[in-house]
C-alpha cells in the first residue's frame, strides 16, 4: 500500500524484490491511483522473474517517466525534450550504437553543438544506468563510450554596466515584478535559477543571513548553505510583499510558484539590448566578480557549490594580476650563482 515521506508531495511504495529483499521506492507520482498501479506493476515484474525468469521489455518513454520526477535536474528536462521525438516508444533492449550516431548527426544537421550533445546524451546513460543500479531494471549499457565530450563550454557572464541596463529594464516589466530582486539576489548569492524558483521561505534564515539547501534543492544532492549580503538580504525583503502570504519566495499574485520566467527575461534582455545572457549566466557573472575582486579560486568554489575545484578553474583568467604577482615575487627569492663559466662558454676547469 503506496505510504508518504513528510518531505515529499510522492507516493512510496514497499515490496519484496526477487532477491528477497525489502525495497522502499518512491512512485514519483503524487496521485496515489498512479502509485497503487505502479505498484501492482513492479509486484508483477518481481513475480515474472521469479518464476520464468523473464525481463519485462522497458521503453524509453517509461525511462523518462520513472527517472525524471525524481532524479531529473532542470537540464535533464530540456535533453529529455529534444531526446523523445528520436526515441519516444523505441524499446531499450533493441537500441543499437547506430540508433545513437543517426541521433548525433540529425542533431548536427540541426545546427546543435557537440557540447549539448553531449549533455542529451549524457542525460540518457545517467539514466540507464540508475535504472540498472537501483530498480534492477537489467538493462545494456550501448551508450558506453559513446558520449562525447562536453568540452570547456561557454562562460557568459554580465559586466557591470550590462547589468544596470538589465535592472533598469526589469523595473518596466509591470507583469514581472519579480525579475528585479530576481537578478540582484542571483549575482549576489551565484545560485542556480532552478534553485532560486524553487526557493521556500522556510528555508531563509535571516538571523544567520544563509539560504539552507536540502540535498533535493540542489545539484550537488548534497546538504549546503548560501551566505546572503547586503544586496540578497535587500533582494529578499521585496519580494515578501508579492503575492501575498505563500510558500514560495518567487510566486505569483495568487501565492503559485513562478516555475519559469523564460518569457519575462526574452522581453528584459531585448529592452535592455544585452545579448547572449541567459539566466545560468548570472552565476557566471556572481563568480567572475568574485575573481575579478581577487578572491581566491578555492573561496569562489566554496560559495558556489563547487564538487571539482576544476570546475572553478573556468574563473582563473579573469584574474590574471595573480600570475602577474606570483612571477613577481620569483625576482626577490632568485639567487644568482656563478657557475665559473666565461664568455666564450668555456669552463676555466675545462
Amino acid at each position: 500500500m503506496p505510504f508518504r515521506h513528510a518531505a515529499s508531495p510522492y507516493w512510496y511504495v514497499s515490496y519484496t524484490d526477487r532477491r528477497g529483499r525489502r525495497r522502499r521506492r518512491s512512485t514519483g507520482t503524487a496521485d496515489r491511483a498512479e502509485a497503487e498501479a505502479l505498484e501492482h506493476a513492479w509486484k508483477l515484474e518481481v513475480y515474472q522473474r521469479a518464476t520464468w525468469g523473464r525481463a519485462p521489455e522497458r521503453t524509453f518513454d517509461e525511462l523518462l517517466l520513472a527517472y525524471l520526477p525524481v532524479h531529473g535536474r532542470e537540464r535533464d528536462h530540456y535533453s529529455a525534450k529534444a531526446l523523445l521525438p528520436h526515441f519516444s516508444g523505441r524499446t531499450l533492449q533493441t537500441l543499437e550504437a547506430g540508433d545513437f550516431s543517426a541521433y548525433e548527426d540529425a542533431r548536427r544537421r540541426d545546427g546543435i553543438k557537440d557540447g549539448t550533445i553531449a549533455k542529451e546524451l549524457g542525460m540518457f546513460r545517467a539514466a540507464l544506468r540508475h535504472a540498472n543500479r537501483k530498480w534492477d531494471w537489467q538493462l545494456p549499457d550501448v551508450l558506453a563510450g559513446r558520449v562525447p565530450a562536453e568540452g570547456p563550454g561557454r562562460v557568459r557572464w554580465a559586466t557591470r554596466e550590462e547589468l544596470a541596463r538589465l535592472l533598469a529594464a526589469a523595473e518596466r516589466q509591470r507583469r514581472a515584478p519579480y525579475l528585479h530582486p530576481y537578478l540582484r539576489l542571483a549575482v549576489h548569492t551565484g545560485m542556480r535559477s532552478g534553485e532560486l524558483l524553487g526557493l521556500e521561505w522556510s528555508r531563509v534564515d535571516w538571523d544567520q543571513r544563509l539560504i539552507y539547501l536540502e540535498p533535493a534543492n540542489q545539484k550537488s544532492r548534497r546538504q549546503g548553505s548560501v551566505p546572503l549580503n547586503a544586496q540578497a538580504l535587500a533582494a529578499l525583503r521585496a519580494l515578501r510583499p508579492m503575492g501575498g502570504a505563500g510558500r514560495w519566495v518567487f510566486r505569483d499574485g495568487r501565492g503559485r510558484r513562478i516555475a519559469s520566467i523564460k518569457k519575462a527575461w526574452r522581453a528584459m534582455t531585448a529592452a535592455a539590448g544585452v545579448e547572449g545572457l541567459t539566466p545560468h549566466c548570472l552565476r557566471h557573472t556572481a563568480a567572475a566578480w568574485m575573481v575579478q575582486a581577487g578572491v581566491p579560486l578555492r573561496t569562489v568554489a566554496e560559495v558556489l557549490r563547487h564538487r571539482d575545484i576544476r570546475t572553478t578553474m573556468r574563473y582563473a583568467h579573469l584574474s590574471p594580476q595573480d600570475a602577474r604577482e606570483a612571477v613577481a615575487r620569483l625576482e626577490g627569492t632568485v639567487v644568482e650563482v656563478d657557475f665559473g663559466w666565461d664568455q666564450s662558454g668555456t669552463h676555466p676547469r675545462g
